[in-house]
């Protein structure tokens, strides 16, 4: 279970050491930046819940990209307002040689520099996260943004029955680009470990039970360990219900 449960965020880590760097140059440019950097300092290299610094690290990373692209598609997006890059889902290489070589040329417009640029990108960041919820930036935590929302298909037909049929919230530990990948909305359907000849030591995960009904008793079952990457047998245990199929 130790590689279901990697939740260390190594992909994160030059990220945190950029916008570390840049606090320690422009520190009087970036907005709150003392409290940023208190909350950097808090770094554990981890996508855990409760964890300050990686969703502060996410929420400028993203702005980051969003801002990078902006500025290399500006005349596209001037004629084509609607447009969006849902399906590039290489991001990360282009904008980081971007940043590495840092060329001129390619800085959006109206910044003297791309030290510049960062600084407004942590700026933007700080301000969106606080306008949609004050308060003291390290209690914008991680599970905040990325906790698990297990939903029933009827819950999102019929929002009302969420409350009764969804199951309930869990913060989770994980994020994209690890072992333990978890976004709010998906994650990890299985998890799934077969040993040929030591079958008992075997384990299986899924978000939810085996039946799809909400009142039974098995709709929810393996659910906290699916949460807590707590090991489930993967050899059927004793029958407790027979379903007989018998021909008219």
């Amino acid at each position: 279970m130790s590689v279901a449960g990697d939740d260390r965020a190594l992909f994160l880590a030059r990220w945190y050491q950029l916008i570390r760097g840049l606090l320690a140059r422009k520190a009087g440019q970036v907005q709150r930046s003392g409290e940023l950097i208190a909350v950097l300092k808090t770094w554990r290299g981890r996508a855990e819940p409760a964890d300050s610094a990686h969703r502060w690290i996410h929420e400028i990373r993203d702005t980051v990209h969003a801002k990078v692209f902006a500025g290399l598609l500006h005349k596209a997006y001037a004629r084509y307002p609607q447009m969006t890059l849902r399906g590039l889902n290489q991001r990360e290489g282009i904008v980081w040689q971007i940043l590495s070589e840092r060329p001129a040329h390619l800085l959006p417009r109206g910044f003297a520099d791309w030290d510049s640029f960062l600084v407004a990108a942590c700026n933007e960041a700080t301000a969106r996260v606080t306008r949609a919820k004050p308060g003291p930036l390290a209690e914008r935590t991680w599970d905040e943004r990325n906790g698990a929302v297990v939903a029933h298909p009827f819950s999102r037909a019929v929002p009302a029955l969420g409350r009764f049929i969804d199951l309930p919230y869990s913060p989770v530990a994980g994020d994209a680009f690890m072992p333990r990948f978890h976004r709010r909305t998906h994650g990890a359907s299985q998890r799934l470990v077969v040993r040929p000849g030591h079958e008992a030591r075997g384990y299986f995960h899924m978000p939810g039970g085996q039946s799809g009904h909400p009142l039974s008793p098995f709709y929810a079952a393996g659910h906290r360990a699916w949460v807590d990457v707590e090991p489930t047998p993967l050899l059927p245990g004793a029958p407790q219900h027979t379903l007989v199929l018998s021909p008219e």
